[in-house]
């Protein structure tokens, strides 16, 4: 690994600043970029603890800025541990929900895996992003976004599958797909609502089994459950690319 990529600053690589963003760029198409190890710093998170924090060389600063868009708003929380244990394995399937670009996804896996420098030695990691890279926020709004849509899901039939007659909840499910499907049922989405309907299914399908003093029911029998009282369909409800004449 060359040290001047490592080391270089802002003032060193705006002296030939389009040459090396045209080489950057370069290895960007040609697949051929490696992220380079953040070096890990601790500051104070409290009066007994430390936070691990990030530091990024500076191309892989670009090289995210690059990747990223402008967001309109994102979701603060201060979850325990969660940039060191996030799974990189369930947060690239839900990352796949949205993005089908196949070099930006290997990229992405790129910086995961990238690793950071702590008292001098190389760590890889296996799990988390690194704090203090610009994507960590990003990437954690999309993995809480989708986290938190299927645990409220599980707890509502958990909730409810004993309390109330299946035909009576089963009303309030079709609302929920139904309000789903007409917030996030947008032009290029439709893989995301897709996915939604498809836990849903699962879960229900789990939940009904989970009664108490229930008869179980296969799923050959859910489906045929399905065709007399049917959900709402994963549908685009707003499409944003109509031509209007």
């Amino acid at each position: 690994m060359e040290l001047s990529r490592i080391n270089v600053t802002w003032a060193d690589y705006n002296e030939e600043l389009e040459e090396n963003l045209d080489k950057l760029i370069t290895r960007l198409k040609r697949k051929s970029f490696k992220p380079i190890p953040a070096k890990r710093v601790y500051i104070p998170k409290n009066e007994k603890e430390k936070r691990p924090l990030g530091i990024s060389a500076l191309e892989n600063k670009i090289d995210k800025l690059i990747m990223s868009r402008p967001v309109n708003h994102v979701v603060e929380a201060d979850i325990r541990k969660f940039f060191d244990k996030v799974s990189h394995e369930e947060l690239i399937k839900f990352i796949k929900i949205r993005i089908r670009d196949t070099s930006l996804l290997i990229l992405i896996e790129k910086f995961l895996k990238a690793g950071y420098i702590d008292d001098g030695l190389l760590v890889r990691t296996e799990e988390g992003t690194p704090q203090g890279s610009i994507l960590s926020p990003i990437l954690a709004n999309i993995f809480l976004h989708y986290v938190y849509w299927m645990n409220g899901l599980k707890k509502w039939l958990k909730k409810i599958r004993n309390k109330e007659k299946t035909k009576e909840w089963w009303k309030t499910l079709r609302a929920k797909l139904n309000g789903h499907f007409q917030y996030y049922g947008v032009s290029g989405n439709f893989r995301g609502i897709a996915n939604y309907y498809k836990i849903t299914i699962r879960l229900v399908h789990k939940w009904l089994n989970r009664r108490s003093q229930k008869r179980k029911m296969n799923w050959e029998n859910f489906y045929r459950y399905l065709t007399h009282y049917p959900l709402p369909c994963p549908q685009i409800r707003h499409n944003f690319y109509t031509l209007s004449a």
